[in-house]
């Protein structure tokens, strides 16, 4: 099969949304999403992806970026995806090679990406090309309709706290004390590669900014004595219909123990279910275990873990 792989153009982002989604109908993607990253995202955090057409349709793809919340000018990111009555045919390899080449240009120390721990195939793909495990993340689904309240009766409230959605406090005072509480927290969260600084700028342009965060889902919990925020559950409409995405659920570490990120998580569920939501996807670090345990107890389902997979190029600075 005569392969041509070509850079991508603005026009093709319908095409490479539709056939990511088809590949990972849990992680959807709208085209909305691609053309903001594109149209706003700084020249060092933007994707550059390459296609392989056939009869006029995108039937591979390959995505390389930089992560802004690991950022270094060396170390990438990306995913490659081949269409499923197109697989085995020599498109994943051909995307393979061009980004190999592509990365040795920019002088590469690394490129990270995720397989399905069923996807046996693309597992032995990346290994076979010298690809290593480096930690693995748990996708969890809770159908809403089937939630019960009364088994967490009065655990939505906590003693000598106030909860507040993010639209009834936002103020330029509140996004400052969100950055604040977001900068603090995320420290902790179990990530793949060294965690690098993020602006206001940035915060309040990518995350608070996205057209599709629900201010009236974030979920915050604050100290009334300090008015500091303590800990916050920040949720997305999800690209699949009636679907929520929770982004991140994090609590200041002296604030920890006490009952807050069960109480911010039952009060996303209440707005999901009051919103005609069907189901809260998110997904965690399997070293996370105080999250995974929270979600489990609230009946969250674990489905396949989703394993990253990481490929040194040269020696690490």
């Amino acid at each position: 099969m005569n392969l041509e792989i070509r850079a991508f153009t603005r026009d093709d982002l319908s095409g490479i949304v539709e056939l990511w989604n088809l590949v990972r109908p849990n992680q959807q993607r709208t085209l909305d999403e691609a053309i903001s990253d594109l149209d706003t995202l700084e020249a060092q955090y933007q994707t550059t992806f390459f296609v392989i057409e056939l009869e006029g349709q995108i039937v591979g793809a390959s995505e390389i970026y930089r992560h802004p919340g690991m950022y270094h000018p060396h170390k990438f990111f990306g995913n490659i995806f081949v269409h499923p009555n197109h697989q085995k045919k020599g498109i994943g390899t051909a995307l393979y090679q061009q980004t190999f080449q592509f990365l040795t240009a920019l002088e590469a120390i690394s490129f990270r990406t995720q397989i399905a721990e069923s996807d046996a195939h693309s597992f032995q793909f990346a290994t076979t090309r010298g690809f290593s495990e480096s930690k693995r993340d748990f996708e969890s689904l809770l159908e809403v309709k089937d939630f019960d309240f009364s088994r967490f009766a009065g655990l939505e409230n906590v003693d000598g706290i106030e909860f507040h959605t993010a639209k009834e406090l936002d103020s330029t005072v509140f996004r400052q004390a969100f950055f604040d509480c977001f900068t603090a927290t995320r420290a902790d969260v179990p990530r793949s590669q060294t965690a690098s600084p993020i602006s206001l700028e940035f915060f309040q342009e990518q995350v608070l900014g996205d057209e599709y965060f629900l201010w009236e889902g974030t979920q915050i919990a604050l100290d009334p004595k300090t008015d500091v925020i303590l800990g916050f559950s920040g949720v997305y409409q999800g690209a699949r219909e009636g679907w929520m995405d929770q982004w991140l659920t994090a609590t200041r570490r002296e604030a920890r123990g006490r009952g807050i990120a069960l109480a911010l998580k039952l009060r996303v569920v209440k707005y999901a279910l009051e919103q005609g939501y069907s189901t809260i996807r998110t997904d965690n670090d399997t070293r996370n275990a105080p999250m995974l345990a929270i979600n489990d107890k609230l009946g969250f389902v674990r489905q396949t873990a989703l394993i990253s997979v990481v490929k040194f190029y040269r020696d690490n600075e």
